[in-house]
């Protein structure tokens, strides 16, 4: 069935997506309840499924207001998500209704985050694991525990399309310019991500490819990265540890 996926800019750089198959809706980290709830009315929609890539409240904060007011079912692989009813595995394949995705563990940001990615649709919903032209901040992982799951995302097609969990692509941008600044495609996309920006508040969504081209942390093999850095012989996860402490300082 064909996936309708709406971007539901929320708070001050969230992003929330209701996926529609149908009359049905299945809605990816619900930050807060009132933009989904005002969708759902004006779709005219049933709230089956709430996917909630980790447990922060910027990303779950809507889960109990939208689980009492429907019968939506809460899926994630962490118990500390809010209204959590389904506890999945790392390559867990969902299939509720119109809706089937597979959910891969991809610790880092927190132990318990989850991608979820919708492959008949080439859809990816990544959180705060991986943004457009960066990544999550370490929180409760290590780098290598983040690089290894961002090595597993960039096994996955290059065609899917990526849907992250905030807006920093502008600020990406500008980082990984200063550390691959021969780039041309990192040039070319700020440039439109900006002019996207100007007509919506949404620069999404990316491919994997396009990340593949110009994201630093899925490029640690670069030479150019790797001598900024003054790590020409270090390995990928050293090269990825720095990359995440510079970004934490930029």
């Amino acid at each position: 069935m064909d996936l309708d996926i709406v971007t539901l800019p929320v708070g001050g750089d969230n992003y929330t997506y209701c996926c529609i198959a149908g009359n049905e809706a299945a809605i990816v980290d619900a930050a807060e309840a009132q933009p989904v709830v005002a969708l759902l009315e004006k779709r005219r929609l049933s709230l089956r499924l709430i996917l909630s890539t980790h447990h922060h409240g910027d990303h779950t904060g809507g889960n109990a207001r939208l689980k009492k007011m429907t019968s939506c079912n809460v899926i994630g692989g962490d118990r500390r998500i809010s209204g959590i009813d389904r506890i999945v595995n790392d390559h867990e394949r969902v299939v509720d209704g119109p809706f089937s995705f597979e959910c891969i563990a991809v610790p880092g940001h927190t132990r318990g985050c989850f991608v979820f990615y919708f492959g008949e649709q080439a859809a990816l919903f990544t959180g705060d694991t991986l943004f457009y032209a960066g990544c999550g901040r370490l929180f409760e992982g290590t780098a290598g525990e983040l690089h290894h799951s961002l090595k597993k995302i960039s096994l996955l097609p290059p065609t899917m399309h990526l849907y992250c969990g905030h807006e920093y692509t502008l600020e990406n941008l500008k980082f990984a310019r200063s550390v691959e600044p021969d780039n041309a495609a990192i040039v070319e996309r700020a440039v439109a991500a900006g002019l996207q920006l100007q007509k919506q508040n949404f620069s999404g969504p990316s491919t994997l490819a396009q990340e593949l081209a110009t994201n630093p942390f899925l490029r640690t093999g670069e030479t150019t990265i790797r001598r900024n850095l003054g790590l020409p012989d270090a390995t990928d996860g050293v090269v990825f540890g720095e990359l995440r402490r510079r970004k934490d300082h930029f």
